[in-house]
């Protein structure tokens, strides 16, 4: 039976561990780093040149010098796999675990639209986590128009995870007493991997107290009722549960030690110092969503489509020039009136990211394409 009690509350801590696919399989230390030749400071990219020894001259060493018994450091792996409902906190907590800002956060529900790889290190130990988009069943998706990847994704991250993480917004009363079906479901296609639960948002619950409620219901098994419908109830096979906030950081060491104890030796899929495995205009595209999700309401911040034009380091600072396509000429008008306050926001999340002064200039312009085929700059 799983154990837990409230954190920092109510005394004890507790836990909760997460499954994923082969999203990890082949992973090696070259496979994903991109061909650059510069390391800027405070960027999240590692580049190949700084990784990549003198094979050919350890190898004729090697074959001259005698054979030296030498004990290689012992490095430990742990892949977990993070899900949970939209608006959960799945994005800060990855954020939070990580020390950077590598997945776009908003009170947008669905603001997580494909799988983010993050990475930390723990002592000797390497946790490499995915961040996936909030599980939705069938009607859901149709009704909110997600592509099959965005169903998908939680799925895929499950097969080669070691641990599940599931993710519980504490402060919504109406979702924390009940585990979504699609998650259930999950688990117990993968009972075999061990789960905790992470009850989140803990800073937004005024009595404590409730927090035993939810994880005294999260861990008894949902029973049908004469319908076939479900109460309220989750997963009785959770090994732990913790109780966070991912926001504040609050019970956040306590789950990266208890991903150090579970980690196993085996070769780091990573460099040490690496963060993630996204380039750099991926982050770019990251950063102008999330402040597009709250600068615009209604379908605008959906169907704007970015093309970075330029990216480049120059000599102390840093030359971007970022395009966004709108559909209409209404929804043209409605951003160039905001234009302003979109890049004084992401520049400060940009020099954050570079550690750069940046020169960023932003062009607005509409094309009929957008939503089919994205135009290219004719420049």
């Amino acid at each position: 039976m799983a154990a837990f009690t409230l954190l920092r509350f109510c005394g004890r801590k507790t836990g909760f561990i997460f499954r994923r696919e082969n999203i990890f399989a082949g992973l090696t230390q070259q496979k994903y780093i991109f061909p650059k030749q510069k390391w800027v400071n405070g960027c999240f990219i590692r580049y190949q040149s700084d990784f990549t020894s003198d094979e050919s001259t350890d190898s004729e060493t090697d074959r001259n010098d005698p054979p030296k018994n030498k004990e290689l450091p012992q490095t430990k792996l742990l892949q977990v796999a993070v899900i949970g409902e939209a608006n959960s906190g799945k994005s800060t907590f990855t954020n939070s675990l990580i020390g950077e800002k590598i997945c776009a956060v908003t009170a947008v529900p669905h603001t997580t639209r494909k799988q983010t790889l993050g990475v930390f290190m723990v002592g000797d130990s390497q946790i490499v986590l995915l961040d996936t988009p909030g599980i939705v069943n069938h009607s859901e998706a149709r009704r909110l128009k997600m592509t099959r990847e965005h169903m998908r994704a939680p799925s895929y991250a499950l097969h080669d995870a070691d641990v599940i993480a599931v993710l519980v917004d504490a402060s919504d009363r109406q979702r924390s007493m009940k585990l979504h079906d699609s998650i259930v479901t999950s688990l117990e296609n993968h009972a075999d991997v061990p789960s905790i639960l992470i009850l989140n948002k803990i800073d937004n619950v005024k009595k404590k107290t409730i927090l035993l409620e939810i994880a005294t219901v999260l861990l008894q098994d949902c029973e049908e009722d004469d319908f076939g419908n479900k109460g309220i109830g989750g997963w009785s096979k959770f090994e732990h549960v913790f109780m966070i906030s991912a926001r504040s950081g609050d019970g956040i060491d306590e789950i990266k030690q208890y991903f150090a104890v579970k980690s196993k030796p085996n070769e780091w899929l990573f460099p040490a110092d690496t963060c993630t495995d996204q380039d750099f205009d991926q982050i770019l595209h990251e950063i102008f969503r999330e402040k597009i999700l709250e600068l615009y309401k209604q379908e605008i911040p959906w169907q704007i489509r970015q093309v970075n034009v330029l990216c480049e380091a120059r000599d102390g600072h840093w030359r971007i020039h970022h395009k966004l396509y709108c559909r209409r000429k209404s929804q043209r008008r409605v951003v160039l009136a905001k234009v302003d306050q979109l890049k004084h926001l992401v520049l400060e999340d940009l020099e954050k990211a570079v550690g750069q002064r940046v020169d960023l200039t932003v062009d607005v312009s509409y094309s009929e394409k957008v939503g089919f085929q994205t135009p290219l700059p004719s420049y």
